[in-house]
């Protein structure tokens, strides 16, 4: 019996205890409803934790698919622009540690699934662009910051029929939304998969074939236990990584009988 596909999950960084033991101490955490999404959906989440030293290619291996979670902004000197008034709080080094994942899962042909900034992250790795506050950059706009509660669906979004999120999400017609950050010029080898009436892209996905890509801007992880339909997000990127450890297993299975 072959083991369930392991799914990385990028981590974002805080100083979160508050003891005197531990008071200062940075913490990597992850989203539990991410993980237990992946767990819903028959995967093994494995959080990838922030570290000095660049494991990257070490942790890639290590994973079958990966998703890119939500947090911080995405610093706009990654994207050729300087910071506008209301740009929130940052993390360049955390960028730089994703675009690494990406270019390493991307090359070992790994799954990718983008969740909110994960979406982001992808679409400035691939040449795109943000808008770095929605409410500044237009006047007449949905309310897309919503943070009191994330398991409520807030606005509608328009799905293009010919895209995965069609395939998975055909009868999803409204979404939750916590950013106040949009993708403004499209990246290479990208396709719009979703947007929101107001024109705000909802969900992407990769043109190229090397690449396997899907992104939403909205957060289906807290959505799932309201509406199950969700999880086919996260069934779609543990299939996706079954399918690539298969590949894998009977490739090496292959190379292995050669050598023999």
């Amino acid at each position: 019996m072959r083991r369930k596909p392991i799914i990385g999950v990028t981590s974002s960084e805080n100083t979160l205890f508050e003891t005197d033991n531990f008071a200062g101490v940075p913490a990597s955490y992850t989203l539990s409803t991410i993980t237990n999404a992946i767990i819903q959906a028959g995967g093994i989440p494995m959080i990838i934790p922030i570290h000095e030293s660049d494991m990257t290619d070490d942790y890639v291996h290590a994973i079958d698919g990966l998703v890119l979670s939500g947090g911080v902004d995405v610093n706009p000197e990654f994207y050729g622009e300087q910071p506008a008034e209301n740009l929130a709080a940052t993390d360049p080094a955390r960028d730089a540690r994703e675009f690494k994942l990406i270019k390493a899962a991307t090359q070992q042909h790994k799954p990718i699934l983008g969740i909110c900034r994960g979406m982001q992250i992808m679409n400035v790795y691939m040449g795109g662009t943000l808008i770095q506050d929605i409410n500044s950059h237009q006047e007449q706009t949905l309310a897309h910051e919503l943070l009191d509660d994330m398991e409520k669906q807030v606005h509608g979004v328009a799905v293009e029929k010919h895209s995965r999120f069609y395939h998975l999400l055909a009868n999803i017609h409204d979404v939750n939304s916590v950013h106040h950050q949009a993708i403004k010029k499209l990246g290479k080898h990208l396709k719009v998969a979703a947007t929101a009436y107001d024109g705000v892209i909802e969900a992407i996905e990769s043109v190229d074939e090397n690449i396997d890509f899907f992104g939403v801007q909205f957060h289906p992880e807290s959505l799932v236990n309201e509406f199950p339909e969700y999880l086919t997000i996260f069934e779609d990127i543990v299939e996706r990584a079954t399918h690539s450890t298969n590949i894998r297993f009977v490739a090496n299975k292959t190379l292995k009988h050669v050598h023999e």
